[in-house]
């Protein structure tokens, strides 16, 4: 490996762009990574990630594939796994977007095929190092109640995947993982959103009338030690809300996620220092240099997808499985 890691950007949409400035603040305060390609079906998108980020820029990851160290995988769900077979296969280490694959069997398949590989392999769950989510985390207590807000205005971006695994992933994740994933699911709801012009090329029949297809959800949760949990995701609200309630004891503890995150992908302004999405990419690099597990190693993309079913199972049946 060279001293300066060479990384791969797939896919120069707005989460590929995120990760790019992230790749980019890194090798302004460490010196130790640089972006080497960013690949993506638009050129222009590509060039324009490359002449900012710097690099080269192409269509074709072939081209890109000599010399990588690591790549982040932001394309389309659906290309998840094929593109990120192929790096694993050319001894490449890889981050890759949530959710991890399309379903559970693929996503563990992958995971497997990176273990025989001996290569790192980590979902892109960049929201657990969200140090609001953290204080969050370490509120949560036996017996007690959560209530969390995820929701963003109607758009364009992520249309290819249901509500349930594009924003409440991130909670059905972080609540199953500070409980050794001996959650309960009660209830799961949700509503459809009529399309947006534009984004119907983006989803075939089949996926836009899954009773699962859903742009709006509530589920609630039970916790170990008699805690309960209700989570509510939006892609079709006012504004932006990302917010933890925890009540316990009598007392009600609030904290909003957004405080400490800036989303692009989101509408928001994208703001230069320490954030999560750099906190991520550090754990990753740490891992790639043999330095411990990943926090958000690929067993945890496996298991948050295996949630996000069970979510949907019970969104299709009309009940809970």
């Amino acid at each position: 490996m060279s001293t300066v890691r060479r990384i791969a950007v797939i896919g120069a949409g707005p989460m590929g762009q995120l990760h790019a400035r992230a790749i980019l603040r890194r090798a302004e305060t460490c010196g130790d990574v640089e972006v080497a390609w960013t690949i993506d079906h638009r050129p222009e998108r590509s060039e324009a990630v490359a002449e900012a980020c710097g690099g080269f820029s192409g269509t074709e990851l072939q081209k890109a594939l000599p010399g990588l160290d690591a790549a982040v995988v932001a394309v389309p769900t659906a290309a998840h796994v094929e593109v990120a077979e192929r790096l694993l296969d050319a001894g490449v280490d890889v981050m890759v977007e949530k959710p991890m694959a399309g379903n559970v069997l693929a996503a563990r398949a992958l995971a497997d095929r990176a273990r025989s590989l001996g290569r790192v392999l980590v979902v892109g769950h960049a929201e657990w190092f969200n140090t609001e989510l953290e204080r969050a985390r370490s509120a949560v207590s036996e017996g007690c109640e959560v209530f969390v807000v995820r929701a963003m205005p109607r758009s364009v971006r992520g249309l290819d995947i249901d509500v349930v695994q594009d924003l409440m992933l991130h909670d059905l994740d972080w609540l199953a993982r500070i409980h050794g994933g001996e959650v309960q699911l009660l209830s799961a709801s949700g509503t459809k959103a009529p399309p947006l012009v534009g984004s119907e090329p983006q989803l075939d029949g089949a996926r836009r009338f899954d009773p699962a297809y859903v742009d709006e959800a509530e589920v609630a949760l039970s916790l170990p030690g008699g805690g309960r949990a209700w989570l509510r995701a939006s892609r079709c609200a006012a504004g932006r809300e990302r917010s933890v309630r925890v009540e316990r004891e009598g007392a009600s503890l609030h904290f909003d996620l957004l405080a400490s995150r800036a989303d692009a992908s989101e509408g928001g302004a994208v703001k230069v220092g320490p954030e999560p999405l750099d906190r991520a990419w550090a754990d990753f690099l740490t891992a790639c240099d043999g330095n411990g597990a990943p926090e958000n190693r690929a067993e945890v993309g496996v298991a948050a997808i295996e949630l996000v079913e069970r979510v949907q199972r019970a969104l299709r049946r009309g009940d809970v499985d």
